[in-house]
């Protein structure tokens, strides 16, 4: 199956479920996963991990350290 259509059908499922906060791999989603569902709902927390480097980056274009699950807590807490 298509990673597009993949990513289509999470956006999809996502929307129907209308979390407040999406936590998503950076090295695995496409930019365009990311993109539909901020379309969809503007309001939606977006966060892209980098385990890799440790990094998080929030659809706000901001951008923060990810060293525990305490910094992520803090990402999400604003």
């Amino acid at each position: 199956m298509d990673s597009r259509h993949d990513d289509a059908d999470a956006a999809s499922q996502l929307t129907a479920f209308q979390p407040d906060v999406v936590i998503f791999d950076l090295a695995v989603a496409q930019p365009e996963f990311a993109i539909a569902l901020w379309e969809a709902r503007p309001r939606l927390l977006l966060i892209g991990v980098d385990l890799t480097n440790g990094h998080a980056f929030v659809l706000s274009s901001q951008s923060s350290r990810l060293l525990t699950m305490d910094d992520l807590l803090q990402v999400i807490e604003g």
